[in-house]
């Protein structure tokens, strides 16, 4: 016979490994990607779709000198970028575009 224990462990092991570790693999982003501190809404950069924050006024133009560097390393990372409002359906990775500078400038 089967103990309820056992069977409440295996479901709860179950839903801790199948419900939490997924929802870990992708977090928002909490740091700038220049310096590591806490990003502001006022400053961000758009670039290819994506919605990218920084913490002072000189992190977007230095991201904007190397960006996909920063963009793999946020990847790596696990960090999840919202997507640009004003994202083009068809832009991405290749597409030529330069990113658009935004925010408290």
């Amino acid at each position: 016979m089967i103990r309820p224990g056992k069977v409440l462990a295996v479901l709860a092991v179950f839903f801790f490994v199948f419900g939490v570790l997924p929802a870990a693999a992708e977090v928002e982003q909490e740091k700038c990607p220049i310096m590591g501190y806490k990003p502001t809404e006022k400053l961000f950069v758009d670039y290819q779709g994506k919605r990218i924050y920084f913490c002072c006024a000189s992190c977007p133009e230095t991201f904007m000198k190397d960006p996909d560097t920063y963009l793999q390393k946020m990847r790596e990372e696990g960090i999840f970028l919202e997507d640009s409002p004003d994202a083009v359906p068809g832009r991405g990775p290749g597409d030529g575009s330069k990113g658009d500078l935004k925010g408290g400038r």
